[in-house]
């Protein structure tokens, strides 16, 4: 690939297949449409005409604060045709988070979803701005309000003068994932983006013109707007959800090859799979619990000799109908963020659906390692992309240089002595084997020592807690304590499948009962039993509440922000420990849980 701009990606790909589908609108105002790459080239050259003749120029800033839209992406090419850096903002952020990632950015212009989008922002960034662009819906007249509309209507001669962006011109600017404090802001230049495109690309080169995307993570996370890249250059059709909570419902739809997703994803997934199975009558339900059952003794290498000669009916009658959840022509799904239980990814292999973890931090915008069709080993982040030199650090940490890290957060200083012999410190923890496949162990900043003087990473207890069901999240804490406490989020109506309680289905989803607690103490303990004592937990603390993005215990991308958690529950983590400490000193070797407590 020669091309090291985005927008000449896109002039590239109208000329080839102008005619060809770029995007298929699920659930916006276009909804049911289909926009072609000819029209996608010529929409972002009318916004970058109109935001042109509204004073907007290159090297101008961009914010756009909006749910996932087709129409975010015709803001976005726009505002790259025309020069200027386009900044995802995460309309999830908080109200405190969103102010200081204004205060920051110094826009000139600011593209909102609506009205009540617009509402968020605050009156001084819209005071200071050249111009406010609308997604949907119009605005009051103004000469600085422009509706996407009115944006897409303009003639679009005037760029015939404008010199168009160069690969070492900024591109976009991404916040860190902000699970320790303020998201950080991150910009990547046109050819940054382009090798990040390339990697993934030639890594998946099943993923071509005649297949489809789902696009539905937010347009602020990195991954997904980098994937809708790389649609411009393979020529498939970009299906867009705006509603997360639809993806399942609009799969068969959509029909994507290639999925990404997120641990938590998946895990959802999968026990939606075993509650839909539990629920169904006669002997369509019985087959689909015993072909369930089969699936699990597979995936756990348990098969028996009466298994294996009825492997291939289940094959042909109750497999095929699992793997439609993800849509008809399915072959990869791609998983990041956070490490996926082993025992989910033996699951989904069972299923004939293997799932290709991958690793990326914000500060290097190629995907630092991954796993890919003919190059993949379960329970590794894959080998580093060839793109990457990746280094292990005496003490554990993941270095990595490569032409796709950042040259420093925006507006400050570049890296320079933050980073070892041009080496960026990711701050996680990882091995490399003998084959080159990289495996993280940890968070650098989550490790602490057992009053006993043992190392504890709570990443690998909590990916072990994770794959139980009904658990949607976990936090291991323990710095400076005692003993080690376990606080599991768990989705109650799963847990009680899971633990076969008869409770009906609307107390379940208020609270675990007592036959639940009881399921989840014995199938913590058992997960955790190979472990060393010192990592045992001690105590559970379980949550019948979710952790989500809108209570602030999510960043946008799932991952947990550990620090926010703790603190909610801080009088929860005292008095457990208050409890604990009569007990422990009276405990057996072994005994796992002396507590098991139920948080508000």
């Amino acid at each position: 690939m020669t091309t090291s701009t985005l927008p000449a990606l896109l002039a590239e790909r109208a000329r080839e297949t102008p005619g060809a589908a770029a995007f298929r609108p699920l659930d916006s105002q276009r909804a049911g449409s289909t926009v072609t790459w000819a029209e996608f080239a010529s929409s972002a050259d009318a916004v970058a005409s109109a935001l042109h003749r509204r004073g907007v120029c290159r090297g101008d800033r961009i914010g756009i604060l909006a749910r996932t839209c087709v129409e975010w992406e015709f803001a976005q090419m726009g505002g790259l045709r025309l020069g200027a850096v386009v900044v995802g903002i995460d309309p999830n952020y908080a109200d405190d988070t969103l102010r200081r990632v204004f205060e920051v950015l110094r826009l000139a212009v600011v593209v909102v979803a609506d009205a009540a989008m617009l509402a968020r922002v605050p009156a001084d960034v819209l005071k200071s701005v050249k111009l406010v662009v609308t997604l949907a819906g119009a605005m009051p007249p103004d000469a600085r309000s422009l509706s996407i509309d009115e944006a897409l209507a303009a003639e679009s001669g005037s760029l015939s003068t404008l010199p168009a962006p160069e690969g070492a011109d900024l591109a976009i600017v991404v916040f860190s994932s902000g699970t320790s404090g303020l998201p950080k802001p991150i910009a990547y230049t046109h050819q940054q983006v382009v090798h990040a495109v390339e990697t993934i690309v030639a890594a998946f080169p099943g993923v071509a013109a005649g297949s489809s995307l789902l696009c539905w993570l937010p347009l602020a996370n990195l991954f997904q707007r980098i994937l809708n890249f790389c649609a411009i250059v393979r020529g498939v059709t970009v299906f867009v959800l705006g509603d997360p909570r639809k993806v399942v419902d609009v799969l068969p739809v959509a029909a994507p090859r290639l999925l990404i997703g997120v641990p938590r994803f998946y895990e959802r997934v999968h026990q939606g799979i075993l509650q839909r199975a539990s629920s169904i009558t006669g002997l369509r339900g019985a087959m689909a619990r015993w072909g369930l059952g089969l699936l699990r003794r597979k995936a756990d290498a348990a098969l028996t000799w009466g298994d294996r000669m009825l492997a291939p009916v289940a094959e042909r009658l109750v497999f095929p109908s699992l793997r439609g959840v993800f849509g008809p022509r399915i072959e990869y799904l791609v998983s990041g963020s956070a490490p996926m239980p082993d025992s989910l990814l033996r699951w989904y292999d069972a299923l004939g659906l293997p799932v290709y973890e991958a690793y990326g931090v914000s500060e290097n915008v190629v995907p630092v390692a991954l796993n890919h069709p003919g190059s993949r080993r379960l329970g590794s982040v894959g080998k580093p992309a060839a793109i990457n030199e990746v280094r292990i650090a005496a003490d554990g940490e993941i270095l990595v240089r490569g032409p796709g890290v950042f040259r420093g957060y925006l507006d400050r200083p570049a890296v320079g002595s933050r980073a070892l012999e041009g080496f960026w410190p990711t701050g996680d923890l990882g091995v490399l084997d003998a084959d080159g496949y990289l495996s993280i162990t940890g968070r650098k900043g989550d490790v602490f020592k057992s009053p006993g003087g043992r190392w504890i990473a709570p990443a690998r207890i909590e990916a072990l807690l994770r794959g139980i069901p009904g658990v949607d999240e976990a936090v291991i804490v323990g710095a400076g304590r005692p003993a080690v406490i376990a606080i599991v989020g768990v989705n109650a109506q799963a847990l009680g499948t899971a633990a076969g309680a008869a409770a009906p289905e609307a107390a379940r989803l208020h609270a675990p009962g007592e036959g639940d607690l009881r399921f989840l103490r014995d199938a913590v303990s058992a997960s955790v039993a190979a472990l060393p004592t010192e990592e045992r937990p001690r105590v559970l603390l379980v949550s019948a509440r979710a952790f989500s993005v809108s209570g602030g215990e999510l960043t946008s991308n799932l991952k947990v922000r550990r620090l926010v958690i703790e603190e909610k529950l801080r009088a929860e983590i005292d008095d457990a420990y208050a409890r604990l400490r009569p007990v422990t000193a009276a405990a057996r070797e072994g005994d796992v849980f002396p507590l098991v407590l139920l948080c508000p």
